[in-house]
């Protein structure tokens, strides 16, 4: 019984300094916390955006080129040499962004995400 009693004393005890500290300001801090949380997730959305953004850029200019060529570069050189514009251009955490040629109608456009590394579950890919 004095176990049971003592579990209950502790809690009570614990509710009640986490009450005051709540009340004194630990809320503010909470608040804080959720608000650097909500930018974090808000700057990570604006990466995602920015990368697609680059690769629909990149995009446009290889389609322009298969247009012109009726087919797909065979590198992103090649598209370089007729287009100045598609210097390296890289996805928003500064990595260059990949270029994959399947077939002369098709390509795949590959950012390696936040962990800079192709291969893994954050990448970025775009089949065209």
């Amino acid at each position: 019984m004095r176990k049971k009693g003592f579990f209950a004393l502790l809690i009570v005890a614990v509710a009640m300094v986490y009450f005051l500290w709540w009340t004194k300001g630990g809320k503010e801090k909470v608040m804080d916390v959720i608000k650097v949380m909500d930018v974090m997730r808000v700057f990570s959305s604006t990466e995602h955006d920015v990368t697609k953004a680059n690769l629909t850029s990149l995009a446009k200019g290889i389609l322009s080129f298969v247009s012109q060529e009726g087919r797909t570069p065979t590198s992103l050189k090649e598209i370089r040499m007729f287009y100045d514009v598609f210097e390296e251009i890289p996805d928003a955490w500064g990595t260059k962004l990949r270029y994959e040629r399947i077939s002369d109608e098709d390509f795949r456009l590959i950012s390696a995400g936040k962990d800079k590394v192709f291969s893994t579950s954050d990448d970025i890919v775009i089949k065209f």
